[in-house]
């Protein structure tokens, strides 16, 4: 008994003695830890999976940019003269009617021809027949107005209908695309900095790993 009690008193100081050395690796540990989260050793760790997410984000970048650039070389580029498109649609519908109204007025005066020369053959009198001739080349005159219109376009009947179509629907659209894409680039320009931020703050080299108790 006396010798079993004086091994069971050194075990019991054995085991103080390894719970104070327990203590103290469980501090080193703590403070190794926390200088390798200070040094970086976490991002470190990590490292790959950063530059493999900055590569990402970076593809995206060139991307939403590309497809920017083909916007800016279609229609994109005449939103900056919405009131010249303005001008020209309202150009061209004038000389559409222009256009009309010289057809118009060529075939009224083979009508009005016709009609004088079927009046002379009925014999109207002079008199009728001079109000009626200066009726008719009035009316001519009246509808010749818009023939006087310069054909500064001369587009074609559909310019004023295709360039409405412009102003009211194809270029809406291409302002709202790129305005969700210059959202996306922003977002993805911040999001590239703060990977490049996070990259910086990797170390270059290989902090002091954690301990392991093991």
């Amino acid at each position: 008994m006396d010798r079993l009690q004086s091994l069971l008193d050194q075990a019991t100081q054995a085991q103080g003695a390894l719970g104070n050395e327990t203590g103290r690796i469980a501090k080193d540990l703590a403070s190794c830890e926390d200088k390798f989260r200070q040094e970086g050793g976490e991002l470190y760790l990590l490292r790959a999976d950063l530059e493999a997410e900055r590569t990402r984000l970076g593809n995206e970048l060139a991307a939403e940019e590309t497809s920017l650039r083909e916007l800016a070389a279609g229609p994109a580029p005449l939103l900056l003269i919405s009131g010249l498109l303005d001008e020209t649609e309202k150009q061209a519908r004038r000389e559409a009617e222009a256009r009309k109204s010289t057809v118009l007025v060529a075939a009224l005066e083979d009508r009005d021809s016709d009609v004088v020369k079927l009046l002379k053959r009925n014999k109207v009198p002079a008199q009728q027949l001079d109000l009626i001739e200066r009726l008719l080349q009035s009316d001519r005159a009246d509808r010749a107005g818009a023939v006087a219109e310069p054909m500064i376009l001369n587009g074609g009947d559909h310019l004023a209908t295709e360039l409405r179509h412009l102003r009211s629907t194809v270029l809406p659209e291409v302002k709202s695309t790129i305005e969700q894409k210059l959202e996306v680039l922003s977002s993805l320009q911040e999001r590239l900095t703060r990977s490049d931020l996070e990259i910086a703050r990797v170390p270059t080299r290989t902090p002091l790993p954690p301990f392991n108790a093991n």
